[in-house]
């Protein structure tokens, strides 16, 4: 660009932008008000067509203003603009200070990196390892070709004065290329990060040289994880470089001699250094990164430098295994919000002054209480900041001592822990942080206890292993006692509980106690629960299927309760691990036979399982086992054959609830069932319900029936319902789905209207015990019709009629008739002696569904 330009001598009387470019200019961007940002109206190629076309003299100067800003403003637009035509692209790549970002991959070519502006400011990315969308036919990772990387590397080096930043992610391994050349000096570079697989060697120290010896300040980022790179920066003879960084980080392995670089750092705002060995300065000496200094992260690292030392912009300060901590004089940080400190001496913490310290991260590995405590004391003066709002303590000590700690921070209100094992801490002590709830009654003994900690709103509690035997009857009924004493009008209150580390991470939260485990679940949740004095305490975390490493869900073997919606295939065996499983409520499970199974006929569940909801389960191994407690049973699909007398008998002695395919049904032995969902999912209903079902079911003391639809659409005479349901003497609730009737509607309703009854009282009347007793179904009180849709029809209204007033007649106990409609629901009232029969519609009515 011309820089004696003078844009007083150009013409702008009567000039439009919008009719010389074809262009629509969005007056609301971020621009100067000269310019705007450019946008399709026209085809490109008209614009040089255009009768207004100016380009005599329009000057390109003002072409390469408006790309620069263009691309300032949205860096995406800098290869439209390229693409309009040939005479923009020679402006854009003419244009100077345009940034583009150059990543040099295994498949890049050489003149990929060719066709950058040679006056462009470049972002350059190296990273040889990135495989990307480039695979072969066979999906195998592209063929690594050093020669062609070595040319893109060089070609990249031939603009290395325009380098803005350089970020080394990975290179090939060690070969016999040459040394990177860097024949330009490194004036525009401004950050510059070399990732810890990057080997030093002789290909990288032309490059550090020219990095270290190229002293302008616009050098502000320097990121090295490189040990051996980080030892030949960290040299006297480089420091003159660093005066201009307000990032450094540095990657060192252990040094034999202190390198005293602090000095050198006039401008630094964030320090991460790692074993990097530091002199150990007398007070007085004047370090100017003290007062510019706003992140510091030292990790074995000497902290003598900051003794006697005010950092004012300091915010937030991390270190770990500091050698020679414990000679350390008073450092104070004004400024500072967030301290980690992780040592196993804690008195250097003694020396810190942070009176607006928000968050405090505490280690300490020492492996007996009487140490810990002695270090716990150390953070006395450090807790008197009344700003601490969030803590995160390991630290093993005693209860006592932990207790009076946490008293010294009321307003805490975000408390991590990390325990070494569960006996750490007792109940009574959780059971602190519930006293003066609003339900202190749940899990509190009568002796009054101190609140503790009641701003909390975040717990988590880390331990090593998961609970057992009594530390789970103990501590989990105190855990639903804390969340139970914040209620839920309070702000929300979160209580975490995790176990284990990496891959076994187990991360779970802890909800107030319910009397049933019949959850309000949340999609992509599971939960487990544990029984306490005041009911189910339940625990919830992530699915199976967010968790890809594990086949199918890691839980706990102590589990009582698991419930979740999430869709999972198990191995049936999955369970008979479990010590004291009562409930799974798992509709969306497929509990299938794998290759793997195991058979385990003396499995604990056989013994301890009360409820078990599935959507399926295998009927090989279900076949012939016993469910001692088992008193509700659900499942939705069922594989058993056509043939349901083939295999043993699956005995349910106690249950009194289930739900389950009609094929299913007829493989089980219930002596005490009282509530029966059956989907019909098999023909010949009338055959497999008297020879299989009526058989191995006592049906005597049936109270609630629901035929439903299954997952195989089947359709059943009208008859064959109604032999069912005169052998159903006892009856109260019938719920029936009526679109796979086969037969009229009207056959259907006249069974349960009750025959002879004189029109006229006369001496020879029946007793009306007998007359209810010869109807179908005398004791129900409820009919649900569900999926019928026309029940206005002429010749139906009538016995619809008689159901109600005849049944009545005669002292039926029949209250409620009911039709379901998708869109809605209509229950028929009693007839009325002045006859009127009324039929009212009922809003929001939901469709009936047997709850196990």
């Amino acid at each position: 660009m011309d820089a004696d330009f003078d844009w007083s001598d150009f013409d702008w009387s009567g000039f439009n932008w919008s009719d010389y470019l074809g262009l629509t200019l969005n007056s609301s961007s971020s621009f100067p008000s000269t310019f705007y940002k450019i946008h399709h109206s026209l085809p490109w190629d008209g614009i040089y067509q255009s009768p207004l076309h100016l380009r005599a003299r329009f000057p390109v100067e003002i072409f390469s203003e408006i790309f620069l800003y263009a691309v300032q403003d949205d860096p995406h637009s800098q290869t439209n603009l390229m693409l309009v035509c040939g005479l923009w692209r020679d402006i854009m790549l003419s244009t100077p200070g345009i940034h583009s970002q150059l990543r040099i991959y295994r498949w890049t070519k050489k003149k990929d990196v060719e066709r950058f502006g040679s006056r462009w400011l470049l972002d350059v990315t190296v990273d040889a390892q990135h495989l990307g969308p480039y695979r072969d036919d066979t999906g195998d990772e592209p063929h690594f070709d050093l020669v062609e990387f070595h040319a893109c590397f060089m070609a990249a080096a031939g603009a290395a004065s325009r380098w803005r930043s350089l970020a080394l992610l990975s290179l090939p391994p060690p070969g016999e290329y040459r040394e990177l050349q860097i024949m330009h000096s490194l004036q525009r570079l401004e950050s510059f990060k070399l990732d810890a697989s990057c080997e030093l060697g002789a290909f990288l120290e032309p490059l550090l040289t020219a990095i270290t010896t190229t002293i302008t300040p616009r050098f502000t980022v320097m990121e090295v994880l490189n040990p051996d790179a980080a030892l030949y920066i960290a040299q006297p003879a480089h420091f003159r470089a660093f005066s201009s960084l307000t990032t450094l980080k540095l990657t060192c392995r252990r040094m034999q001699n202190p390198v005293d670089i602090l000095p050198s750092l006039r401008k630094l705002e964030v320090l991460d250094a790692h074993h990097l060995s530091l002199p150990i300065d007398p007070p007085s000496v004047d370090l100017p990164l003290t007062q510019t200094l706003r992140k510091l992260r030292l990790k074995c690292v000497s902290i003598q430098w900051m003794a006697g030392q005010n950092f004012p912009a300091l915010e937030e300060c991390s270190i770990i295994f500091p050698p020679n901590a414990d000679t350390l004089q008073s450092v104070n940080m004004p400024s500072c919000s967030i301290l980690k400190y992780d040592s196993n001496n804690l008195g250097a913490l003694e020396h810190f002054h942070c009176p607006r310290l928000g968050k405090l991260e505490i280690k300490c590995g020492q492996c007996s209480k009487w140490r810990g405590n002695l270090q716990l004391v150390a953070l006395f003066p450090i807790s008197a900041a009344q700003s601490l709002t969030r803590l995160q303590l390991e630290i093993k000590c005693s209860e006592r001592l932990l207790d009076f700690f946490l008293r010294l921070v009321p307003a805490l209100e975000d408390l991590w822990m990390g325990l070494s094992s569960p006996y750490a801490l007792s109940s009574e002590f959780f059971l602190a942080f519930a006293a003066g709830g609003h339900n202190t009654t749940v899990g509190l003994s009568s002796r009054a206890i101190a609140p503790l900690c009641r701003q909390l709103r975040k717990l988590h509690l880390h331990y090593k292993r998961w609970l057992r035997g009594a530390e789970r009857t103990t501590l989990i009924p105190a855990f639903g006692a804390i969340v139970a004493s914040h209620p839920a009008k309070e702000q929300t209150f979160s209580f975490r509980l995790s176990f284990g580390e990496g891959l076994e991470l187990q991360e779970w939260f802890v909800h107030e106690p319910v009397e049933r485990f019949v959850l309000k679940r949340k999609a992509s949740r599971v939960f487990i629960g544990v029984s306490s004095p005041h009911g189910i305490v339940p625990l919830s975390r992530a699915p199976a299927s967010s968790l890809p490493e594990f086949p199918y869900p890691p839980l706990p073997r102590e589990s009582e309760y698991i419930a979740t919606d999430d869709n999972l295939r198990l191995p049936i065996d999955y369970f008979c691990s479990f010590h004291s499983l009562k409930e799974v409520r798992m509709d969306s499970l497929s509990l299938d036979m794998w290759s793997s199974t195991q058979s385990s006929p003396n499995a604990p569940l056989f013994d301890t399982l009360e409820v078990l909801a599935t959507y399926s389960a295998s009927s090989s191994f279900l076949a012939g086992q016993t469910f001692h407690k088992l008193n509700g049973y659900k499942e939705q699909c069922s594989d058993c054959s056509d043939n349901p007398g083939r295999n043993p008998l699956t005995e349910m002695p106690v249950c009194t609830r289930l739900v389950a395919p009609l094929s299913r049904l007829a493989t089980l032995k219930l002596p005490q069932i009282r509530e029966l969902a059956v989907f019909i999912d098999r023909e010949n209903f009338n055959y497999i319900w008297e020879n299989h079902v009526v058989a191995n079911t006592n049906l005597s003391g049936l109270r609630l029936l629901h035929l439903c639809v299954g997952t195989d659409y089947v359709q059943v005479p009208v008859i064959e319902i109604i032999k069912a349901l005169g052998l159903l003497p006892t009856l109260e609730t019938l719920v029936l789905d009526s679109q796979y009737l086969v037969g009229t509607y009207v056959a259907f309703f006249e069974a349960f209207v009750p025959g002879n009854i004189p029109k006229t009282p006369g001496l020879n009347q029946p007793s009306q015990q007998s007359q209810i007793s010869s109807v179908l179904c005398p004791r129900l009180e409820s009919l649900q019709i569900t999926g019928f849709l026309d029940i206005r029809k002429p010749e139906l209204m009538p016995i619809l009629k008689d159901i109600v007033t005849l049944r009545a007649s005669i002292g039926s106990p029949l209250k409620s008739f009911v039709f379901f409609f998708r869109g809605g629901c209509y229950s028929m009232e009693e007839w009325e002696l002045d006859g009127i029969f009324v039929m009212e519609k009922v809003a929001q009515a939901l469709e009936f569904q047997l709850v196990i």
